[in-house]
């Protein structure tokens, strides 16, 4: 076998193995990084939508999970963040999906919840709109990074009956012990250029590159 053959052998390898690397959370979830991706700004979901910027990009991570004791999974804890510019994102939307092709996501997998309260004039909210529950926990909140600032991309609704609807969302906790969760974080990149790293909760997933 030929030196120059050898090397690009292990080039693959060395690439396969950072795209497919496995972190083992407090011995109870394990989280495998598949692939990440730069995707269209004014991409559409449903009636959610968010704006186009020349200063912002949107980024896809994709990873598979598995919850060893089948305990419900935190989706909230994931964030991306920036090291060069002391930025930490929320994951702006998330659709899991139980293993195998699928068109469609599923509740049970997590549920998508407002940050801010709408009711409609009788003090009820919204049945269209995902709910507000202030009970439930925010592991984006509990798990801040000292000197970093929290940046959360808010969603935009639009209904007829509610006009227009602006918050950040977060999720309930999966009830699936193994399915695989598509995040996307928008980045800002009118700054220092981003050194991001994917994080779950204050462990280090893996180092998330650009495009260039």
């Amino acid at each position: 076998m030929s030196r120059a053959l050898l090397l690009i052998i292990l080039c693959v390898v060395t690439f396969q193995n950072i795209r497919c690397q496995t972190v083992l959370i407090k011995d109870s979830l394990e989280i495998e990084f598949k692939k990440t991706k730069e995707i269209s700004n004014s991409y559409l979901h449903s009636s959610m939508k968010m704006k186009k910027n020349d200063h912002l990009v949107r980024i896809l991570v994709r990873c598979d999970l598995k919850a060893l004791f089948k305990q419900p999974v935190d989706i909230n804890a994931f964030s991306l963040v920036d090291t060069e510019n002391k930025f930490r994102y929320r994951i702006a939307t998330y659709f899991g999906y139980k293993k195998g092709p699928s068109l469609f996501s599923h509740r049970d997998l997590g549920r998508t919840h407002l940050k801010k309260e709408v009711l409609n004039k009788r003090g009820k909210q919204y049945k269209f709109l995902p709910p507000h529950d202030p009970n439930l926990f925010d592991s984006f909140k509990a798990n801040n990074f000292e000197g970093y600032t929290n940046i959360e991309v808010p969603v935009r609704y639009y209904n007829l009956v509610s006009g227009e609807v602006i918050s950040v969302i977060y999720y309930s906790p999966s009830q699936k012990p193994n399915f695989r969760a598509d995040m996307q974080f928008v980045v800002i990149t009118n700054q220092k250029t981003p050194m991001l790293k994917l994080y779950y909760g204050k462990e280090f997933i893996t180092n998330i590159e650009l495009e260039n």
